[in-house]
């Protein structure tokens, strides 16, 4: 069913939409003045948070220990001072590792770690305990102990120690001030018991110290895990290959210490690392060595005993040319057969290279034509890779190089079959003369044979024999000349400077925080802030008339609106009202002007804009210009006009309209000549009703004809619509705002609700502004609800109404 609207519900919902533009958006165009106004009023703030962030950064600093961290630069430089002999001919030796990675992981290894804890002792740590921080003692503890933990559990817990006398101590183990366990003993003197055994020499007396004095004894996996946890290797410079190590602690020069001790055992290890293979070829040598002495002697043994079974060791001329022939032979075709194994070799890799496009082997011992072929052959497949990343087969060079390829294949396959069949033709001419020489020998004495026989065998080995010595001494030098392989050319140094907490960083990143948080204030409060804080932002926010803009007073506190323009005329606040009645003759009609008959309302559109102050003080300004004045309550839902002239409320406007009271029973005088009011009376039940009768329109008839200005102060359009019904009763309607009080909104509501009813003759009045001067009035208002305000503006108070307003 159609819900049919009547006016007054037709404006009040018109009031309480919020689609209505509330003003120009902040981001749209910077506004100065309230940016200086907001900094004004929130001057503390700017100074607190930088001061709260500092004095954080300043806590922060006292009570974290500062971290030091020593540096240096080792140059890897790979060198073997062996590498100018010529002893080395024949060994295959590796390489010095030119791999920085792999030198970076035997850095950070567990096996340096071991090495280090055994050349500097961080199983005890000693401290002097202070009232925020402790510091480590590192390298002037007045004490020094050795240690045998039994009992695990006092691993990484304090042993605070103290001496009376110089010569005995007491030691209280404890961890989180509970005691754990306490011990006496004397200096120089094993202490020893089922938990721990303490040997303690005293460097310097305890009692020099006002501090505690205090040791810990750490486990090996806590030294480890600290080594691991503050040593950073990484790689500084590739091209240089420089690599950084550097070390971490709360103690500079502890940091130092265990630096130096890395770099050394590294050092150490990096030598025995690289003469690793070597040593294994030594024990390899070795045991062929003893071996083969073994056999060597074996052989001597039975020449001797043939020698002395034949009583004889002279073997005649033409035996021995036919050994020593046998022998050359023999060496020939062994020669002969590993070049004949070496090309049958190279023919299976030439076969299989010509299917699989992969390079061909270059072997020793093959004729230098044939290497020089396969190299070729091998140059111009590598030219054939590249090509097929950049052309087709269809393409003329491809095929240019395809027909070399096969006849070059085609040729290094003749000649490897020509060079194998010139070595079989070598081998059987040998093998027909050996045949031709053993046939010879076959009438010799077989003892003389055996000898011969037996004496190749002694002299193969003893051949043996003198190349693995030779090997030997090879690796030994090799071994002697390895040096380490980088160059220290940035050794570590004490750091004076800690590399955290860095306090210009800190402080400079707390004042920082503090000066965005300052400004986030400033730019929060300024995208927040909705009202009007100057008449010349109200004039930016909407297409009316600004009649005048009041002070704020500050003299004293108000509970509620009074008269106070007579008190000094020529204050701020009075020229203020002064102008907003010079503006006010402008606005009325002509013909009223001619009758001198004017009707002013005024209103708001809350409560607590100062509708009543502006209504009483502005009717006291005309008043004293020599004009007859009267202000009327029309607000009747809370009068206050009466209270502002301290007047009393028995009577008023609600009585006379119903006709109990006569317009002269309830007409007042004020303190100001000329000057009169009429009450809002009792509260009716239907003001709106009231206002609607035709003895409201009489009434404001014949007050038209008894005096020069009629005020009327009328209820909040925002509230009630009386106001409405009232403004069209009268002359010019003036809407009064509050500095920083009003929402931007509220002028638009009012420039709509005008236009929307065709109202004329309208001004805006901007009241309590702060920017015009140290006048104005400083009480709270309330429609419904007095607030009070504190008399006193400190800076104090200030900040304690912005912490409370916050915490609201």
């Amino acid at each position: 069913m159609a819900q049919y609207l009547t006016e007054e519900e037709r404006f009040r919902r018109l009031l309480q939409t919020d689609d209505i533009d509330s003003g120009e958006s902040p981001l749209e165009a910077i506004d100065f003045a309230k940016i200086l106004y907001i900094l004004r009023k929130n001057w503390y703030w700017l100074i607190v948070f930088p001061l709260l962030s500092v004095s954080l950064a300043y806590l922060y600093l006292r009570y974290t220990k500062p971290i030091f961290q020593s540096t240096a630069n080792l140059k890897m430089e790979f060198k073997d001072e062996s590498a100018g002999l010529d002893l080395r001919i024949g060994l295959n030796q590796e390489n010095p590792i030119d791999n920085i990675a792999g030198e970076l992981e035997v850095i950070r290894s567990p096996l340096i770690y071991e090495e280090v804890l055994k050349n500097i002792d961080l199983s005890v740590e000693y401290y002097a305990e202070g009232r925020i921080l402790d510091n480590e003692m590192h390298g002037f503890s007045p004490i020094e102990v050795q240690a045998v933990v039994l009992n695990e559990n006092l691993y990484n817990q304090k042993f605070y120690i103290e001496s009376e006398d110089g010569h005995s101590y007491n030691i209280e183990v404890k961890n989180d001030k509970k005691t754990l366990a306490e011990y006496k003993g004397k200096f120089g003197e094993w202490l020893k018991n089922k938990d721990v055994e303490l040997l303690i020499t005293q460097k310097m007396p305890l009692s020099t110290y006002s501090e505690n004095i205090y040791f810990v004894l750490n486990s090996k996996g806590k030294s480890m895990n600290y080594l691991a946890n503050n040593l950073e290797a990484f790689i500084l410079n590739p091209q240089a290959k420089i690599i950084a190590i550097s070390f971490k602690d709360h103690n500079a020069t502890k940091a130092r210490d265990v630096l130096k001790s890395i770099s050394e055992v590294y050092r150490v290890k990096s030598v025995e690392i690289k003469n690793r293979a070597n040593r294994q070829k030594k024990e390899y040598l070795d045991a062929q060595i003893e071996k083969t002495e073994k056999e060597l002697n074996a052989y001597e043994a039975e020449m001797e005993r043939f020698i002395i079974q034949n009583k004889t060791n002279n073997i005649e001329g033409k035996i021995s040319e036919l050994v020593n022939k046998i022998q050359q032979l023999t060496e020939e075709r062994y020669k002969i057969n590993a070049k004949l194994q070496t090309i049958i070799e190279l023919e299976i890799f030439v076969n299989q290279r010509f299917v699989d496009s992969k390079n061909i082997p270059l072997m020793p011992d093959v004729d230098g034509a044939i290497l020089q072929q396969i190299s070729e052959l091998n140059r111009l497949r590598q030219i054939r890779q590249n090509q097929e990343l950049s052309e087709t087969s269809a393409t003329y060079s491809y095929q240019v190089l395809d027909i070399k390829i096969n006849n070059l294949q085609k040729n290094i396959t003749e000649s490897i079959d020509r060079y194998k069949k010139k070595i079989l033709k070598e081998l059987t001419e040998i093998t027909q003369k050996l045949a031709e020489i053993e046939a010879n020998f076959l009438g010799l004495p077989s003892k003389i044979t055996e000898f011969n026989k037996l004496k190749k065998k002694y002299e193969t080995v003893q051949s043996y024999y003198n190349n693995l010595i030779q090997q030997k001494i090879q690796i030994g030098l090799a071994e002697a000349g390895t040096v380490p392989n980088f160059e220290i050319i940035s050794p570590a140094s004490t750091p004076s400077i800690p590399i955290s907490p860095k306090k210009t960083l800190i402080y400079g990143i707390a004042g920082g925080i503090g000066i965005l948080l300052s400004l986030l204030l400033v730019v929060g409060k300024y995208l927040l802030k909705d009202t009007i804080g100057s008449q010349q932002e109200l004039e930016k926010s909407v297409s009316m008339p600004v009649v005048g803009a009041i002070p704020k007073y500050r003299k004293y506190k108000m509970e509620h609106s009074k008269l106070i323009v007579h008190q000094n005329p020529k204050s701020a606040i009075s020229e203020s009202f002064r102008n907003i009645r010079t503006n006010l003759d402008f606005m009325f009609p002509r013909s009223e002007k001619e009758t001198g008959q004017k009707v002013v309302s005024i209103t708001s559109t809350i409560s607590g804009e100062g509708k009543t102050f502006v209504t009483i003080n502005l009717g006291g300004i005309i008043a004293m210009s020599g004009l007859r004045v009267v202000i009327i309550d029309l607000d009747m839902r809370k009068p206050k006009v009466h209270l502002g002239l301290n007047g009393s409320n028995e009577k008023g406007i609600s009585t006379i309209l119903i006709g109990r009271h006569s317009l002269e029973e309830c007409l007042r005088t004020t303190e100001i000549e000329n000057l009169s009011y009429i009450s809002a009376g009792p509260v009716p039940p239907n003001p709106s009703e009231l206002i609607l009768r035709n003895e409201f329109k009489e009434l404001i008839k014949t007050l038209k004809e008894l005096y020069d200005v009629v005020l009327i102060d009328t209820p909040p359009v925002g509230l009630v619509t009386d106001a409405m019904l009232i403004m069209s009763q009268v002359d010019v309607r003036f809407f009064v705002l509050r500095a920083n009080y009003s929402r931007r909104g509220f002028a638009k509501n009012i420039q709509k609700i005008t236009s929307l009813h065709q109202i004329r003759s309208v001004g805006l009045i901007l009241n309590a502004v702060e920017e015009q001067g140290k006048y104005g009035y400083g009480y709270g208002y309330g429609y419904y609800e007095e607030k009070n305000t504190p008399k006193t503006t400190s800076w104090f108070n200030k900040l304690k109404m912005q912490l409370l307003s916050w915490k609201k």
